[in-house]
């Protein structure tokens, strides 16, 4: 498997994951239609995100970046490391991880500041991503392991599932068949279990 197919499961993954709600969005809209609160409008903002990645980048790159500054104008800093967190995968799909990796750096001390376990396994994730991409399979297999300790410790099913399988194909690189074996059954072993309550 080439790094090409790798990038393409963990979008198919993430694809799976946004289509798991298909009413979040729907529900979003009608809270902000009624409480008019700009938090609700940032979460909604980030959904929209979630949405167009891989279909229009341009216009959620929009909608993260003005969901990041309403945020830090209203001081709703789950709202700022969740764009942060969206953010630094789009970075990743353009290529340019240096940028990624900047941003992932930058919000991972946010998101531990609040407890933000979605954001705090995604910089973590991330940071993965990227460093597998640079060949660097050792700091790739050390984030992504944390990663995965984030979602044992907060569990968070469905990026259990992610960290997994990336871990899995890391240990190949590193030459570690036994170790790649055993996360590749334990993502194997998530899918098949998986079930809407992961995604809540």
């Amino acid at each position: 498997m080439n790094r090409k197919l790798f990038f393409i499961i963990i979008l198919l993954l993430n694809c799976e994951l946004l289509t798991a709600q298909p009413n979040k969005l729907d529900s979003l809209t009608t809270a902000y239609k009624k409480n008019k609160q700009d938090s609700t409008f940032v979460k909604l903002l980030i959904e929209k995100a979630k949405r167009y990645r891989g279909i229009n980048p341009d216009s959620g790159m929009i909608c993260l970046r003005n969901g990041l500054i309403l945020s830090r104008r209203i001081g709703y800093k789950y709202g700022e490391t969740g764009s942060l967190n969206i953010i630094s995968l789009y970075y990743f799909d353009e290529g340019d991880l240096a940028e990624s990796m900047k941003i992932a750096f930058q919000l991972l001390p946010k998101a531990q500041a609040i407890n933000d376990q979605e954001s705090k396994w995604g910089s973590y994730a991330v940071l993965g991503l990227d460093y597998y991409m640079l060949q660097d399979y050792q700091k790739s297999f050390t984030y992504l392991r944390k990663a995965l300790n984030v979602a044992d410790q907060y569990r968070l099913y469905y990026y259990r599932g992610i960290a997994n399988y990336n871990l899995a194909y890391c240990y190949i690189q590193l030459g570690r068949v036994d170790s790649a074996d055993y996360f590749n059954r334990q993502f194997i072993k998530l899918s098949k279990y998986a079930d809407k309550s992961f995604f809540t």
